[in-house]
């Protein structure tokens, strides 16, 4: 608690006093006015003090308060001495290089998950794309035979060939589809 603070507390308290006396025996009038513990503790901080002596009116001491300004007084910010510097420094160090450790191992994990998604999907591909090999395949090697039967009843060989690839399209426009 502040000097101020302290001051102002004593002089509400009640019983309100009449007088302040200083340890040099010099007594301070309370003011009577609406604002009277701020002009009673600007009429005490003039004066100057290090003990101070509440009265009543007939001049007996109600309460005492002593100045601990000395303890009070806020001291001018220092600079923290260079070892302290360096051990926040220290420890800002490893709690950066901890936080990294454990980031690492997220990613880590990450990308050994996203590296066997990788291995998957290209297996996947691997299998839809030699499925559509073996279905070309099949298709070429179908028309190939249909060529050769075409041609050993006498045809040139593509009657065969030219008639697999119009039978969808045939067929669509008989049966009134988009042809």
């Amino acid at each position: 608690m502040s000097v101020y603070s302290r001051l102002d507390y004593f002089v509400r308290r009640s019983p309100r006093p009449s007088h302040l006396r200083t340890d040099t025996g010099e007594r301070i009038a309370v003011a009577t006015s609406g604002s009277w513990v701020r002009d009673t503790r600007r009429a005490v901080e003039a004066v100057g003090w290090s003990r101070l002596e509440a009265l009543d009116s007939s001049g007996a001491v109600l309460r005492v308060i002593e100045n601990d300004d000395e303890e009070e007084q806020e001291e001018a910010p220092t600079a923290p001495p260079a070892e302290s510097l360096f051990a926040i420094a220290e420890l800002l160090e490893r709690a950066a290089d901890k936080a990294a450790a454990r980031h690492e191992a997220a990613y880590a994990m990450a990308f050994q998950r996203y590296g066997e998604l990788v291995q998957m999907l290209t297996t996947r591909m691997a299998g839809v794309e030699s499925a559509w090999a073996k279905a070309m395949s099949d298709r070429a090697n179908m028309q190939m035979e249909l060529a050769q039967q075409s041609a050993e009843k006498g045809g040139d060989g593509l009657d065969g060939l030219i008639g697999s690839m119009l039978g969808g399209v045939v067929s669509e426009k008989k049966n009134g589809g988009p042809a």
